[in-house]
């Protein structure tokens, strides 16, 4: 999946969400988890998820709005997302 300048992706497991994730149990996040921003050229992912549901993680750490790089990694429910670079 490219993530597109001025294109929001929302993941989650409604099937309207851009990211289509497996339902998981509610403490493990809410139906719509996160959505991933392209801005200046810099991709960027803010957690849509409230406690007392789960946050979002990259790399081990819960975030409510963080820049990607490449090789991050995104856990959203059950789901582990890796961040690569696209080709120009």
């Amino acid at each position: 999946m490219i993530v597109r300048p001025g294109v929001v992706l929302l993941a989650g497991s409604t099937p309207d969400s851009d990211i289509l994730l497996p339902e998981a149990p509610p403490e493990l996040g809410p139906p719509r988890m996160a959505r991933f921003i392209q801005e200046n050229a810099e991709l960027w992912l803010e957690s849509l998820s409230a406690p007392p549901a789960a946050p979002v993680y990259v790399n081990g750490e819960p975030i409510e709005r963080v820049r990607l790089e490449p090789g991050d990694r995104v856990l959203l429910g059950l789901t582990i997302v890796k961040v690569l670079q696209a080709d120009a």
